[in-house]
């Protein structure tokens, strides 16, 4: 039996809402498709910065890390792309894994960028089928006013069409800006949207991608079994 703890650092409470579910999803996706034998995937840890934390992004990404190392071997960092992906990681990301690739042992430890092309959002409203499940709805996505998957990341703003989607299915029950409420709705979503939809989504393909790498780095006797 193998065994797997990842962690999560994020950039707001949406996305701790969201991302740390639906990434659970993907990885336990990706080792079957790995052909894996018996894993056993824990409940992802969630980082956030302690007290005094330095001032840069990716410093603290990388002193949450390190100070919870025991308690995760592969972390998820997310960064909106805010319509330039390759920056947001080449600033927030990657000089992170480079930092503790300096204090954690070789092979103890993977990283995987978790990058929207502008944001996280995008993700949400990509799976209309699992936005009417969690919002226990029938209205079709145009009704819902859904872009369609592959138009998501499309949009130069990806906020105001989910809250309108949300308002749209609850009406007065929905609250914007409250946030337990719509909490409870991303989890809701992450918990049944689809891998085979998100991947009509660029983003999310090269997250699928970091992660099956990553997997293996971690575990190098699955790459016999593709």
């Amino acid at each position: 039996m193998r065994y797997l703890q990842p962690a999560f650092y994020g950039e707001g409470p949406s996305d701790y809402a969201f991302l740390p579910r639906l990434l659970l999803r993907l990885c336990e996706q990706v080792l079957l498709d790995l052909g894996c034998g018996p894993f056993e995937v824990a409940d992802p840890e969630m980082l956030n910065d302690a007290e005094g934390a330095p001032r840069r992004r990716s410093e603290r990404v990388a002193e949450a890390a390190f100070k919870a190392r025991d308690a995760w071997n592969l972390l998820w960092v997310h960064s909106d792309g805010a319509g330039d992906p390759d920056a947001a990681r080449a600033t927030s990301v990657q000089p992170a894994f480079d930092l503790l690739a300096q204090r954690l042992k070789p092979g103890s430890w993977a990283g995987v960028a978790v990058i929207p092309v502008r944001e996280v959002e995008a993700w949400v409203l990509a799976d209309g089928d699992a936005l009417r499940a969690a919002l226990g709805v029938s209205l079709d996505d145009v009704a819902l006013g859904l872009p369609g998957a592959s138009a998501c990341e499309g949009l130069a703003d990806p906020k105001p069409p989910m809250e309108r989607a949300f308002k749209k299915a609850l009406g007065s029950q929905y609250r914007p800006g409250r946030g337990s409420g719509l909490q409870d709705i991303l989890r809701a979503v992450a918990e049944r949207s689809r891998c085979e939809t998100l991947r009509s989504l660029p983003s999310f393909r090269a997250c699928e991608d970091e992660m099956r790498r990553a997997l293996l780095q971690l575990y190098p006797a699955l790459a016999s079994r593709r």
